[in-house]
């Protein structure tokens, strides 16, 4: 049940990274580490996209059992 629920956040993070970026999940998937740290950092800047990622954050915290 947790990795399906990290599968599922994972693929939610993904979504917003390509939606934001418009781009495939195939052109995301050849964007080596360097790039991918520098489009992070330059989204994480921008203070709505910062607020619905941690908004993520705290509701899959919310999901989590004390166990995890």
């Amino acid at each position: 049940e947790r990795r399906h629920r990290n599968i599922v956040w994972g693929s939610h993070f993904e979504y917003l990274l390509r939606e934001k970026l418009n781009v495939s999940k195939e052109q995301l998937a050849t964007l080596d580490d360097d790039r991918v740290k520098d489009i992070l950092n330059t989204l994480f800047s921008d203070l709505s996209f910062r607020r619905i990622m941690q908004n993520i954050l705290a509701e899959k915290a919310k999901h989590q059992s004390p166990t995890e």
